[in-house]
């Protein structure tokens, strides 16, 4: 009996812990997903041009989307980009970048 008490502790620990990893790994996973999609995108318009100001990232990555907004930096000739990738699990992540005209 007293065996049995203990595997089954060491079962339910093991278990707990292991959903606990998972779960963490998942939460990576996706920060690794929009750090990559941010910087791909803010990359593009920087070489591309702006060409609207809102979108998503196509097939494979429904639940993101990004939104861009063009201000003033107050250095002549300077534009500040700030790109923000909005995804269906957590909060959204800003990428700054600067631009000269």
């Amino acid at each position: 009996m007293v065996a049995l008490a203990i595997t089954a502790g060491v079962v339910v620990t093991l278990v707990v812990s292991f959903n606990y990893q998972l779960g963490g790994a998942s939460l990576s996973r996706e920060d690794v997903i929009v750090a990559s999609l941010g910087a791909q995108k803010l990359e593009r318009i920087k070489l591309e041009g702006i060409v609207s100001r809102e979108g998503d990232f196509g097939e494979g990555y429904e639940g993101y989307s990004w939104t861009l907004v063009e201000e003033d930096s107050g250095l002549k000739g300077v534009k500040r980009l700030e790109l923000k990738v909005v995804r269906k699990n957590g909060p959204p992540v800003s990428f700054v970048s600067y631009l000269q005209e």
